[in-house]
């Protein structure tokens, strides 16, 4: 299952940014004033057709269809699942579940969204909170833009102990993808090979 949001696709190509505490949504709603989507659409595609900044950004009138690749726990790098997402257009994203410590030292799962191509997904200092659902599990996140390279990357962090709890034991006791819903996608992740790198990660650090 794989759904990237039609205005918050809108919203990576053309401003690259979630502004502080605004969802991808309320962002596009006010860039759209009184325009229908449709109107909105049109008149993007017209703008980025005659504008030679564009490159290889491309706007469709009809809804993207986007398909992915889902990578097991190990299969790359040690401790990491990702899930690749691309569409015809050449847009990229991806997202990535990873195990590190937290700047306390507690053992934790972290799960990334990057967006391959220019602009970057978010602004150095952008933060907002979120409810993440794993499979039919609403989750509360908190989401904060970092630099990576070469593009910045959302960092999304579990708000309580009792939601890192629950996804890190859903990982372990189920053999199949794990169904992830944010306010800017909608994807799989993988459990396969999980437990086995939560336990090679080892323990809190001291």
């Amino acid at each position: 299952m794989l759904k990237i949001k039609k205005v918050v696709l809108i919203t990576l190509l053309l401003i690259g940014i979630l502004e502080a505490r605004e969802t991808a949504e309320q962002v596009v709603n006010r860039l759209m004033g009184n325009e229908t989507i449709e109107e909105f659409r049109e008149r993007i595609h017209n703008e980025f057709q005659s504008d030679s900044k564009a490159e290889s950004i491309s706007i469709k009138k009809t809804e993207d269809v986007w398909r992915s690749i889902v990578n097991r726990w190990g299969s790359e790098n040690k401790y990491e699942a990702k899930t690749y997402l691309y569409n015809t257009n050449g847009n990229e994203m991806f997202i990535q579940a990873e195990i590190g410590h937290s700047l306390a030292g507690a053992k934790s799962l972290y799960i990334n969204i990057w967006y391959a191509q220019k602009p970057s997904i978010c602004a150095i200092g952008t933060s907002y909170k979120d409810i993440v659902y794993f499979d039919n599990q609403a989750i509360k996140m908190d989401i904060l833009c970092k630099t990576g390279n070469p593009n910045n990357y959302f960092e999304y962090r579990f708000t309580t102990d009792k939601g890192l709890s629950y996804v890190v034991n859903l990982f372990k006791r189920t053999n199949k993808n794990i169904y992830f819903k944010s306010d800017i996608l909608e994807t799989e992740l993988s459990s396969k090979g999980f437990t086995r790198e939560w336990n090679l990660f080892g323990t809190d650090a001291l």
